[in-house]
């Protein structure tokens, strides 16, 4: 059996065919779109940068921390040592129990170059002082730094994967919506679709606009823009070869 088909249903199928790749590439558009917006989140995830540099500012004050301590500590074991020196030269000087006058000058000019010893290490203290109290401020200020880090990136994390959830829901509802479009389109049609998707960026339907192609921009003849209106046939650009779509 022949089944006969009017020629008002081959224009209708037309028209729906060429509407349903429109909505289509506007369904595809809109999941290229979020797809890439997760891919940036991802991108933005991955790179923990800013508290991975915190974090090595937070261990490079530490250790000069610990250094201007040790080094402060240091000066002050020797000042301890030096001044116990001079102690005890001072109690043999004064004790009475040294007479002979070359011992006693030896340990009077001891004494002095003790005293000039403890004077120069108190000088460095004061210096080891102030270098220890400066590596204190910078610890402080690199472990402030450090947590503001790690509560940005955890604020960041949760818009982040707040925006994720929503976007993947919205390809869910979208990917819903591309299976409806592709049910009312031909398969040969939904593949030259799909070729010239792929080959012009994702653009493969281009709107007539005041009479020209919005895909390529170049002027769309009459004749085209009249066939493309009445669904008659499938009408491409004759400039980029893209489907053409009178609203």
């Amino acid at each position: 059996m022949v089944r006969i088909i009017h020629r008002g249903d081959i224009i209708h199928v037309i028209m729906s065919s060429v509407a349903g790749i429109y909505i289509l590439q506007q369904v595809d558009t809109k999941i290229d779109r979020s797809k890439k917006r997760i891919a940036e989140i991802n991108s933005v995830l991955d790179d923990n940068s800013a508290v991975v540099e915190a974090l090595r500012q937070l261990q490079e004050a530490s250790d000069l921390m610990d250094s201007a301590t040790k080094k402060h500590a240091g000066v002050q074991g020797e000042i301890d040592i030096v001044a116990s020196k001079y102690e005890n030269g001072e109690k043999r000087l004064y004790s009475g129990t040294v007479t002979n006058p070359k011992e006693l000058k030896d340990l009077q000019d001891q004494g002095e170059a003790l005293v000039r010893r403890i004077a120069e290490l108190e000088d460095a203290k004061l210096e080891a002082m102030i270098v220890e109290e400066d590596c204190k401020e910078g610890l402080e200020g690199a472990n402030r730094n450090h947590e503001v880090a790690l509560h940005e990136r955890k604020v960041l994390e949760m818009e982040m994967d707040s925006e994720s959830t929503t976007i993947l829901d919205d390809i869910e509802r979208l990917e819903g919506e591309r299976e409806v479009a592709l049910n009312s389109i031909p398969d040969e049609l939904i593949n030259r679709y799909e070729l010239a998707r792929s080959k012009y960026r994702g653009l493969a339907v281009a709107l007539v606009d005041d009479g020209m192609c919005s895909g390529c921009g170049l002027g769309v003849s009459t004749g085209h823009v009249q066939a493309a209106r009445s669904g008659s046939r499938i009408v491409t650009c004759d400039n980029c070869n893209r489907f053409l779509y009178v609203k």
